[in-house]
């Protein structure tokens, strides 16, 4: 098997010692400490760009990229490299390096040739850094794999995709609706184009019902904090999980369709993560133990907004935002009230006591419709947001007992399992 040539950035084989590594682009690891190295990687589809991306190396580390066809296989063990063994048998050839940045992050992007042969076959990638004397501590990451594929109508679905979803791969739009197929929610109903309800930020202001008895969870966001988790936000392109105990602990983000892609942190001082309008960003904190309220300036890095006067907040309280009355909302571990402060400037305004329900967790919930949300063992209530009567209750199936973290973000409610966030896609 020869593998194809990606010159566009100073290849040069590996020896008669290389592996071909393994992706999918989905592949989850647990949270890691600096020079783990964590390989994500984006793109699959012949003739477009695919990009290899790093986080958890050392600051200002150099990571090499390799990658092959065909799967993983055993070795082949480098002498170069301290003897350290790769995971994907004889094809692996390096393609490039990753220049870290000071947070060990950094990415290679490069194009697949558009080669008759490849579609179908898997494609593998595996990072590889040098470390010490003679590369005694050299280090790999976990190799993670896909499956190479032919997009003839360049809708951003593959043939192979296609095939399984029983659109047509020869028509970009095969509902009709205006929208590609990739793009397309359900791409056969042309009553939906790129959004279908769950997870919309700009729904109108709901009655606080749902629409169905019981649900499943659709959505998984793994790896589980370090530290103890608090809550999760979306800013209309990641999610974002705080994770709190200690100035240890970290801020986590995946990608919209719930890939991990790393951290930001240590030392970031707050308590819960959350946006002020809908599912836009910035992202913003609430002080650990403060009333002070932090807005993201750039990714990672917060500055004090401002301050909350009066009302009542202790070092467990997790914030939300009531978008549809411009309120910051904050309540208790495992309380039935809420705490509200008004949006411009920080003022008490009120608590509000939500009744007819249960709650057991660390936070009450705000939708996006500006209804407030409790859980407990099982089942999930609304309230109305103006008066805190109970409006509507459904069943999570297969939710956690209760104590577990609890919030609201892109009409999906995350409960924490131990393991990760588990997300039930509820509307509102």
């Amino acid at each position: 098997m020869h593998l194809f040539p990606l010159y566009l950035i100073a290849c040069a084989p590996l020896g008669p010692e290389a592996t071909a590594p393994d992706w999918d682009g989905s592949a989850t690891t647990n949270l890691a400490p600096p020079g783990t190295m964590i390989l994500n990687v984006d793109g699959h589809i012949l003739g477009e760009e695919i990009t290899f991306a790093l986080v958890d190396a050392y600051p200002y580390e150099d990571v090499e990229v390799v990658i092959g066809l065909g799967g993983l296989d055993v070795g082949p063990c480098l002498g170069a490299f301290g003897g350290i063994c790769l995971d994907l048998g004889d094809t692996a050839k390096r393609i490039g390096t990753i220049y870290g940045d000071v947070d060990g992050r950094g990415s290679l992007t490069t194009r697949l040739p558009l080669r008759p042969g490849l579609d179908g076959l898997e494609l593998c990638a595996q990072l590889l850094s040098g470390r010490a004397a003679g590369g005694a501590d050299s280090a790999t990451s976990e190799p993670v794999c896909t499956s190479l594929g032919y997009d003839g109508d360049g809708d951003g679905l593959t043939t192979d995709e296609e095939l399984a979803l029983g659109t047509d791969p020869t028509r970009a739009d095969t509902d009709g609706d205006g929208f590609p197929d990739g793009d397309d929610c359900e791409p056969l109903d042309p009553e939906f184009g790129d959004d279908c309800g769950a997870g919309d930020c700009t729904l109108p202001p709901s009655d606080c019902t749902f629409d169905a008895a019981s649900y499943d969870a659709d959505m998984d966001l793994s790896p589980s904090p370090g530290c103890t988790p608090m809550n999760v936000a979306f800013d209309g392109t990641f999610y974002y999980g705080y994770s709190g105990g200690t100035g240890s602990c970290r801020l986590n983000q995946w990608d919209a369709a719930g890939t991990y892609l790393g951290d930001y942190g240590p030392g970031i001082d707050g308590r819960s993560v959350f946006t002020k309008v809908g599912c836009a960003g910035p992202t913003r904190l609430n002080g650990y133990n403060s009333y002070d309220i932090l807005v993201e300036v750039s990714p990672g890095v917060y500055t004090v907004e401002m301050t909350l006067s009066g009302g009542s907040l202790d070092s467990q309280s997790v914030m939300g935002y009531d978008h549809v009355r411009d309120l910051f909302v904050a309540a208790p571990s495992g309380g039935m009230t809420v705490d509200r402060w008004r949006g411009e400037d920080g003022t008490y305004l009120d608590s509000l006591a939500l009744s007819g329900g249960e709650h057991d967790g660390y936070a009450q919930a705000v939708s996006n419709s500006g209804c407030y949300l409790t859980f407990r063992s099982g089942t999930l209530y609304s309230y109305d947001g103006d008066t805190g009567t109970l409006i509507d209750s459904a069943t999570l199936s297969g939710a956690p007992g209760p104590g577990y973290s609890f919030s609201y973000a892109n009409g999906r409610v995350f409960i924490n399992d131990g393991s990760g966030w588990l997300g039930w896609p509820v509307g509102l």
